[in-house]
């Protein structure tokens, strides 16, 4: 059969189409530009000292077969050496482990704002061969001065002026290390610290220390009342005191609950003793 020129495009369209349609392949039907599949992303690595072919692939996500076919290693070369080059197929490197930063807890400061601590006031140190251990706190004692002029003198200068009368041991069984009490209240209310309270006191005599905190008012309270503020900033200490250290109120006592003496005071006691009984 003759077949004009004219007629062969068609043909060769025709021909083309059917290879397509039974799977002949040859011809490709296009929609648009094909985008063909990337390969992987291939680094170049340089071997490092102590790297081995198990650490590379899991730094990098990828499989040790991998690393090896990609080099074309064979079994002599799986050695690796410093400086060797090495194309890594599909490297991802994994994120490097960064610990967070360890926060230093601060521990609590001790609740000191609400007395003037000794260093305020104290011209003398503690002598730290005279003194015991506290130990565990279980009752308050309190006290007055039982001098007059305390209600009006200095309160800094009474404070070393008591010190200096209890280091010297005048009218004490013998010298003390510093002053006696642990607090010590002035008439305006001012709340001072006299021993540290992580020394036994020297103010109930003996055993009657242990574990005994020491809070002295300045004033006579035999002859005179304390000030309102005195009064309250007393009941204010000892609230603070035995809800910090769980003393109960009916531990708090007067000096005369231990010897035979007017200490704290007639106008003192009851208002110790109406603490304790809870009025």
């Amino acid at each position: 059969m003759t077949t004009s020129l004219r007629s062969m495009p068609r043909l060769v369209s025709a021909a083309c189409m059917l290879a397509c349609l039974i799977g002949l392949g040859g011809c490709k039907i296009r929609t648009g530009d094909s985008v063909e599949p990337q390969d992987p992303e291939v680094l170049s690595y340089t071997v490092a000292e102590g790297d081995t072919l198990s650490r590379i692939a899991d730094r990098y996500r990828i499989e040790v077969q991998a690393i090896i076919d990609a080099n074309d290693l064979d079994r002599d070369e799986l050695d690796l050496y410093v400086g060797q080059r090495l194309r890594l197929p599909g490297a991802r490197e994994r994120p490097s482990y960064k610990p967070k930063p360890r926060v230093e807890t601060a521990a609590p400061k001790p609740d000191t704002g609400w007395y003037r601590p000794r260093s305020a006031w104290a011209a003398q140190t503690v002598d730290l061969g005279n003194v015991d251990p506290m130990g565990p706190l279980s009752r308050i004692t309190v006290h007055h001065s039982a001098d007059d002029i305390d209600m009006v003198d200095d309160p800094v200068e009474t404070l070393r002026r008591i010190e200096k009368q209890h280091k010297l041991g005048q009218g004490k069984n013998e010298p003390f290390a510093c002053i006696g009490y642990h607090y010590l209240i002035s008439a305006d209310g001012a709340v001072w610290e006299g021993r540290p309270l992580q020394y036994q006191g020297a103010h109930a005599t003996g055993d009657n220390n242990k574990g005994n905190i020491g809070i002295c008012l300045l004033g006579n309270f035999d002859r005179g009342r304390p000030s309102p503020t005195q009064q309250k900033a007393l009941l204010a200490v000892l609230d603070r005191l035995c809800q910090q250290h769980r003393i109960a109120r009916g531990k708090v006592v007067g000096h005369n609950h231990f010897k035979t003496t007017n200490c704290p005071g007639k106008h003192l006691d009851p208002i110790v003793h109406a603490y304790a009984h809870g009025r």
